[in-house]
């Protein structure tokens, strides 16, 4: 509980857990793609990226890249991560109201389930931007056989487990931003 300057106590989550949230959502958007568009530098804006839509050829390869990546499987497994950790933010906001939180949640997570085409269809056309139509056939290939394949059937499980690294170091270093950031503050005559 914190007190806010008006008396009164609220729930409210600590830079500690949305730093930790920030971490985990942002290692698992990065793990939707694959490592050849991770190499890619993200733009300066967080603008939709298009292709060109004479290009269908090339969207049909960036799609087919994702669907052999594993790209929905990676997001199966990081949605309901990010999920119980928001859920979770809301029930130390509000106890008590546990039964309502789970519903909600229940039920935004099937609607946003249903709009994970809108995301791929966006990464496609960043793939599509950044590499041949050749280029992208040929990473598919790679993940339909052999190391690619090996790798695409242990993504669930990286991402679990980089997820959970990313949640401990979001905390550790959300806690020493926190601490940091206050007594900065404090020496400048800011007490929070």
């Amino acid at each position: 509980m914190t007190r806010t300057r008006h008396g009164v106590y609220c729930a409210r989550p600590t830079l500690t857990r949305v730093a930790a949230l920030g971490a985990a959502m942002g290692l698992g958007i990065n793990l939707v793609a694959t490592p050849a568009a991770q190499a890619q530098k993200a733009p300066p804006e967080a603008s939709a990226v298009k292709a060109p839509a004479e290009d269908a050829d090339r969207m049909a390869a960036a799609r087919d890249l994702l669907e052999a990546a594993g790209a929905a499987k990676q997001f199966e497994a990081v949605m309901p991560m990010l999920m119980a950790q928001m859920q979770g933010l809301f029930f130390k906001m509000k106890p008590g109201a546990e039964k309502e939180i789970k519903d909600v949640f229940g039920e935004m997570g099937k609607r946003f389930a249903n709009r994970r085409s809108e995301m791929f269809d966006e990464i496609a056309a960043l793939y599509a931007e950044k590499l041949s139509t050749k280029e992208m056939r040929e990473i598919a290939a790679f993940y339909r056989t052999g190391a690619g394949a090996r790798f695409i059937a242990i993504t669930p499980e990286l991402t679990q487990r980089s997820m959970a690294i990313g949640q401990r170091w979001g905390q550790k270093i959300g806690k020493e931003l926190e601490a940091d950031a206050r007594q900065e503050l404090k020496k400048r005559g800011v007490d929070l």
